[in-house]
């Protein structure tokens, strides 16, 4: 076994200033920049300490499959299902992300019980490409299969300890790489405030309501919230909620931030999202959507995403990265058009001086 993982402030004014109209618009927040961590996988216990990392959350009962090229993990997918219990085709359910990926080789490990050891000799057997790797992994102890033999037979009937490898964690770790317990603590973001709470935000965006306010204020609002977290997360005020959320009720200004994914746009609407009352959360939850899947967070976008269409199943953002998803177009290309939508709706706020900036 031999891979490499690799996990992979702009000055006051935008790029569109010159030409007519009012005083110009702060400039976006940079892209963020992010240096490729390579960290050897020589054995067994390299890819299982890496794996959570690769994923953020360490898996439940799921298999995870390691898309591998040239001596590289490219990419991982999930399946969180128990694969006896469905009946499930493995290599059929991930066969578009193989053909977009295209590696040469993969690993399978199969979070699951003893119980389950035949389907994984299965999914050996039918593998569309080579397998560097076939483990079980159960009870903090990991099993792994033979592929040099026919019969795919256990390599250590008792198993090994899982132990996590300080020389995988420790570079992951210094690029600022965590893991969450669960999938599940991924989407802690997104719960509310107590309905006490969300009530009086509500009642602060009633009285803040202005027909008035010009979007090219409201957009300066949210940019000085986001100037005020460059150095890490500020609390939000029940009154600074209202007055960011009624900044984005504007559709232009919603859009002028769709690009925003650095970490200072991360806290805001992570911090933003739990006092958030009903009839705002497609806007707060689609736009933190968009920054994780430009982030290179895809199941939190999914997360996030389907959470806005619970309450909007017509939330254009939200179904655009729900659209990405599916269709598994990479997060460096909804980036790429999140910046143009985004410029596009700057560009507008800029040049209309009208006070609503229709």
């Amino acid at each position: 076994m031999e891979d490499v993982v690799s996990h992979d402030s702009s000055g006051p004014f935008d790029d569109s200033n010159s030409g007519p109209g009012p005083e110009p618009l702060p400039a976006p927040p940079p892209t963020p920049t992010h240096a490729p961590v390579r960290v050897p996988i020589h054995t067994p216990q390299d890819l299982l300490t890496a794996i959570p990392y690769l994923l953020r959350y360490h898996p439940g009962e799921s298999l995870v499959v390691a898309f591998s090229q040239r001596d590289r993990i490219i990419a991982t997918v999930t399946v969180n299902c128990s694969p006896a219990e469905a009946n499930l085709d493995l290599w059929q359910a991930i066969s578009s992300q193989l053909q977009t990926c295209r590696p040469d080789s993969l690993y399978l490990v199969a979070y699951v019980p003893d119980n389950q050891t035949a389907v994984l000799r299965e999914y050996a057997r039918t593998a569309p490409l080579p397998l560097k790797a076939v483990l079980r992994v159960h009870q903090g102890r990991w099993w792994g299969l033979r592929l040099d033999q026919a019969t795919y037979p256990i390599c250590c009937p008792s198993g090994h300890r899982c132990e996590v490898q300080d020389h995988v964690v420790a570079p992951l770790t210094v690029a600022g790489c965590s893991i969450v317990p669960s999938l599940d603590d991924l989407s802690d973001c997104l719960n509310p405030a107590p309905k006490d709470v969300l009530d009086r935000v509500h009642d602060e965006i009633v009285a803040q309501a202005r027909g008035d306010q010009a979007a090219t204020d409201r957009y300066r609002a949210l940019w000085s919230a986001h100037e005020a977290r460059t150095d890490g997360p500020v609390k939000l005020s029940e009154s600074d909620a209202a007055l960011l959320l009624t900044a984005l009720s504007h559709p232009r200004v919603r859009d002028a931030c769709l690009d925003w994914h650095d970490d200072a746009s991360w806290w805001l609407w992570s911090e933003l999202m739990p006092l958030t009352p009903g009839a705002w959360v497609p806007t707060v939850a689609s736009l933190l959507s968009a920054a994780a899947y430009q982030r290179g967070d895809p199941d939190l976008a999914f997360i996030a995403a389907q959470y806005a269409v619970l309450f909007d199943p017509l939330c254009p953002h939200a179904r655009a990265v729900l659209i990405g998803l599916a269709g598994d177009l990479p997060g460096e290309d909804f980036a790429q058009a999140a910046r143009t939508i985004a410029a596009g709706a700057r560009e507008h706020l800029r040049t209309h001086a009208d006070p609503d900036n229709r």
